[in-house]
């Protein structure tokens, strides 16, 4: 195994939200709204709120009998230009729908509707779904979980503390949940599922996630969180991967992820040569600059070899 600075504690953000949508299996909400491999892996995205994304959502609540005004995440216009131009088209106004973490909230709407709770508040830290999710985090990452170490996240759901060793632990358990009873083997087996064969709708076009779980082809999961945060779950490996990058700046997570990815073998050539070096462009399409992987390369070598 590989670690730099595992014992360091980071707000994980929407990196971890295949784990939090664990809740909605070992809830029940899964049998009682017969819920989709699609509807889970929408449950496990930061989406663009492209029409897919958005189609699957307000599907999923009209289920329910709720609509977005059920939403606790908060509005925000699509995270993708195109699908900001299409809504301005329409004249339609940016809702809830369109937060990036829709997808999740839904899932954790019929969570409590599954444990028979109000929905109103289900975002609140001491609402039964939240103590559920903070559960299956503690177990998942063998860490208990203070109540100091308990942050607001941007969609207003808790955030929490923790070692970046025992993150990598609880994405790894995603990856190869063996060791658990059958309601969280089932559980695993299930999100992982849903989410690898779902790539586009756990991000969308011309994301990182998106584009790396397809070339990935089944063999992985990957998620961004903000502030420069990138986590993967390997089934073959049985390897959970925690990426943190000081500055809070994506690209600098994305093209360590890439690396890693690549030194574990399961990225081929092809794909190594499309995404180690990135091209920038001006609002021309002009090419003004790169970000190159071989300085990345020659320090994460060095760090492999400790």
């Amino acid at each position: 195994q590989f670690s730099w600075g595992p014992d360091q504690k980071i707000y994980p953000r929407s990196s971890i939200k295949s784990l939090q949508a664990l809740a909605i299996i070992t809830s029940g909400a899964t049998k009682k709204f017969a819920i989709t491999d699609a509807e889970l892996a929408i449950a496990s995205a930061s989406h663009n709120a492209e029409a897919i994304h958005i189609k699957i959502v307000k599907n999923w609540l009209a289920r329910m009998g709720l609509s977005y005004l059920d939403l606790e995440c908060g509005a925000h216009l699509p995270s993708h230009q195109n699908s900001v131009i299409d809504l301005l088209k329409t004249g339609e106004d940016f809702s809830a729908l369109h937060n990036n973490c829709s997808g999740k909230h839904t899932g954790m709407l019929a969570v409590a509707l599954a444990l028979g709770e109000n929905t109103k508040g289900y975002s609140k830290v001491n609402h039964p779904v939240q103590l559920l999710v903070k559960q299956i985090l503690e177990d998942f990452c063998s860490e208990e979980i203070s109540e100091n170490n308990i942050g607001t996240d941007g969609c207003s759901l808790p955030t929490y503390y923790l070692e970046m060793k025992n993150l990598a632990l609880g994405m790894a358990r995603l990856a190869d949940p063996q060791s658990f009873s059958e309601k969280y083997l089932l559980a695993s087996q299930i999100i992982y599922k849903a989410n690898i064969e779902n790539p586009f709708l756990i991000a969308g076009t011309d994301r990182y996630c998106t584009r790396m779980m397809t070339a990935l082809n089944k063999k992985g999961l990957v998620k961004t969180g903000a502030e420069g945060v990138m986590f993967a779950s390997l089934r073959d490996l049985k390897l959970g991967v925690v990426v943190k990058a000081h500055d809070g700046a994506s690209r600098a997570a994305e093209m360590a992820m890439s690396w890693i990815l690549n030194e574990l073998g399961l990225l081929n050539q092809s794909t190594w040569e499309k995404i180690s070096t990135i091209q920038i462009k001006n609002w021309n399409q002009m090419e003004t600059g790169s970000i190159v992987m071989n300085p990345i390369y020659k320090i994460g070598e060095q760090l492999w070899q400790k």
